[in-house]
């Protein structure tokens, strides 16, 4: 879910949406540090189901020109993970190539379908920059390729197709049966971005899980849909 600073989803909004689905792991792009557990608690009281967080931060204090996307006293703009099960372990990762801003990935170790599996939420660099994003996916892929149950969220900034995303296609599949490494009018898109709506957000799922039937976008006012996929351990 991208939250989608500033003048998105209000944290009420975006736990509301969350406890339709009442989800297992949850990967947040583009939230307030200060707003990630407001999320968490309200989430929490709305399903009866006691989520844990980590937050990552890649901006640092003295960057005014995008720290201020939350409000003078709002904190910092990152990314966060959330899991129905306790977060055994847990850390973060600044990339080399950030792009026009610092951008980076989160992890934590927790189960999914009764295993535990390290999740990874990621957020890469956005418009044209598409050098800078086939850099992260680099780095990204090296460390989650090393673990043999993995799940990798996130807001991509690229269609399946695009080139800089085939080293996440060598390790991964998207939960999605209609995206592919090639372009496919099946592919449910989840974005707005011009001229179209695009394929942005994915689920990406290694050999030791399959997908369920499909994904399901929900259009929450912002400029992405929330995206939510059931994955099942075969491992």
């Amino acid at each position: 879910m991208n939250v989608f600073n500033p003048g998105g989803r209000k944290p009420i909004t975006a736990a509301g949406v969350l406890a339709t689905y009442r989800p297992q792991v949850v990967g947040l792009q583009e939230v307030c540090d200060v707003d990630v557990s407001t999320i968490r608690d309200e989430l929490s009281e709305r399903t009866g189901i006691e989520y844990h967080a980590v937050t990552a931060r890649f901006m640092p204090w003295w960057d005014i020109r995008h720290n201020t996307r939350c409000g003078l006293t709002g904190g910092y703009s990152g990314i966060a993970l959330l899991s129905a099960s306790p977060i055994t372990a847990s850390g973060s990762h600044t990339y080399d190539e950030g792009g026009s801003e610092p951008r980076g990935y989160v992890w934590g170790n927790t189960l999914v379908d009764g295993v535990e599996v390290r999740v990874f939420n990621t957020h890469l660099a956005q418009g044209p920059q598409a050098s800078e994003r086939r850099s992260e996916v680099g780095e990204l892929v090296a460390e989650a390729a090393l673990h043999d149950r993995a799940i990798v969220l996130g807001d991509f900034n690229a269609e399946p197709h695009f080139g800089e995303l085939a080293g996440m296609w060598t390790a991964f599949n998207e939960a999605d049966p209609g995206c592919r490494p090639v372009y496919s009018a099946t592919c449910t898109v989840t974005a707005d971005a011009s001229p179209r709506r695009k394929k942005f957000d994915y689920v990406w799922i290694n050999e030791a899980f399959q997908p369920g039937p499909g994904v399901t976008t929900v259009d929450t006012w912002s400029d992405h849909d929330f995206v939510f996929s059931d994955v099942d351990n075969i491992l």
